[in-house]
């Protein structure tokens, strides 16, 4: 769309560099522009946007490369000085706030970017992540990898996890573990897949690798993976499956469309549960019902997770009509020692029987706690009271 060369060239030119230097740029809050305007707009916005970095990467003597949707890459083969790179990062911040970018004819608009950089032959690109992701972090417009102790460590940590998350992506080890859930009688009524990755004899829970794959855009590889096996095992067991589903994988239209035949050749659409984390913040709600909808007509069901955590709750369900809603963990772990977290469970409770929404509890983790829930009318459980997730795939 843009005519610039996309991430694989990036890759492949840096090979063949002696001292690069990457710039990260990203616009921010752009879905912002595609939903305000529609994505034709936003389009034009990429192209307008492309021919501007363009014009800047002449000057400091760089190339351009669109590596997705809205972010950008200037690379540039120079020894690195830190004050002349702070001093490029600021020109390019002055000549992109000076731009109006057209979305009509009467219409123009300003962007904001954010920028990361990295430099060197070592992971010049992950350096530019990690300081993309500290500038975000800092609320800064930029931010320039430094070799300090405290950021080499993290660096050196994130490097290793996307490394991990690259072998298990290409040796088969995106493995799913299966919680169950269960009714008031303590029956397995069906279990949640929970994703986990293979790093040598041990298995790596979400909370070590997830966000950092999505950082490396590698969350939509290891998510279908999963999902696909999780399918597969309900088809083979004729089990009953519960899947997460993220905003990454709604605003993927590719994500959606291979989601989309994985469930629709294995025919079990009825046996498999889509879990949509509430807290999330959905920008383009419109579409999100639209592919709910289409999962629901090859009968699967669908479920509101983490319920309770975030500010929208109600106006969630009143338009996402969903079959269950998973009370968030916090709240429920806090049942017993805090009356407000009781009385907001029992409030949830209420309000979903009213709507004929069935109630699920996670985090589930004594006796006390399950007959509380019980008593005020939850109908299904899940937590390490009842079993820890294992590997059922074995």
């Amino acid at each position: 769309m843009t005519s610039l060369p996309n991430r694989n060239s990036l890759l492949k030119d840096l090979k063949d560099i002696k001292d690069p230097i990457i710039i990260l740029i990203d616009i921010d809050s752009f879905r912002t522009i595609n939903d305000l305007y529609g994505n034709e707009k936003g389009d034009t916005v990429l192209k307008e946007f492309a021919k501007v970095l363009e014009k800047i990467s002449i000057k400091i003597d760089g190339k351009v490369y669109r590596t997705s949707s809205d972010e950008f890459v200037i690379l540039r083969d120079v020894r690195f000085e830190y004050d002349k790179c702070k001093e490029i990062l600021e020109k390019i911040l002055k000549i992109v706030s000076q731009v109006q970018f057209p979305i009509s004819k009467d219409l123009k608009i300003s962007l904001d970017i954010t920028m990361g950089v990295g430099y060197g032959k070592n992971n010049p690109l992950e350096k530019a992540d990690m300081a993309f992701n500290k500038a975000y972090q800092k609320g800064a417009k930029y931010y320039i990898f430094r070799e300090d102790e405290e950021l080499q460590k993290e660096c050196k940590n994130f490097i290793e996890i996307i490394k991990a998350v690259k072998e298990a992506i290409n040796e088969d080890g995106i493995t799913p573990f299966f919680q169950p859930i269960v009714d008031i009688n303590k029956n397995i009524v069906y279990y949640e897949a929970l994703i986990r990755i293979k790093k040598g004899d041990e298995f790596l829970t979400p909370n070590l690798f997830l966000q950092v794959a999505k950082n490396a855009k590698l969350y939509n590889n290891i998510s279908l993976i999963l999902i696909e096996k999780a399918v597969n095992f309900s088809k083979n067991s004729n089990k009953k499956i519960s899947i997460n589903l993220s905003y990454n994988d709604f605003e993927n239209e590719n994500s959606v469309n291979r989601i989309y035949k994985i469930l629709k050749d294995a025919g079990i659409g009825k046996n498999i549960i889509f879990e949509i984390t509430e807290n999330e913040t959905i920008k383009d709600f419109d579409n999100i019902l639209n592919i709910i909808k289409k999962f629901k007509n090859l009968g699967s069901k669908i479920a509101i997770d983490d319920f309770g955590s975030g500010y929208s709750n109600f106006s969630y369900l009143l338009r996402m009509q969903p079959d269950f809603i998973k009370i968030d963990g916090s709240l429920i772990k806090e049942i017993i020692n805090k009356k407000e977290a009781f009385y907001i469970v029992e409030t949830i409770v209420e309000f979903a029987k009213k709507l004929g929404i069935k109630t699920i509890a996670e985090y589930v983790y004594c006796e006390e706690i399950y007959s509380r829930l019980k008593n005020i009318g939850v109908e299904k459980f899940q937590g390490y009271y009842f079993s820890e997730p294992k590997n059922l795939m074995e």
